[in-house]
């Protein structure tokens, strides 16, 4: 479920999905695209990793490696607990 991923100081970062709070697209000093941000949650902050991939392809990775959620679908009975509570 860890993403492996290498920030701008070459050092090897390994993300928990579920953490991940948001991707966007790095940019330089004139505006050029280098690279992506990361953010993800550690605690109560919010910290940033920096790596040299497209934002594309690390939404990608991230979305991959999260876990899959199951809904289960309601029964007859869960309908008429519901109708019973009104």
């Amino acid at each position: 479920m860890l993403v492996k991923f290498t920030d701008k100081d070459g050092l090897e970062v390994w993300i928990n999905p579920i953490h991940v709070k948001f991707v966007r697209e790095n940019r330089g000093t004139f505006g050029a695209k280098k690279g992506s941000v990361i953010g993800f949650s550690q605690g109560a902050m919010v910290t940033p990793i920096i790596v040299s991939e497209v934002t594309a392809e690390v939404a990608r990775r991230i979305s991959e490696a999260m876990p899959k959620a199951f809904f289960l679908e309601p029964t007859s009975e869960d309908d008429s607990e519901g109708d019973a509570a009104d």
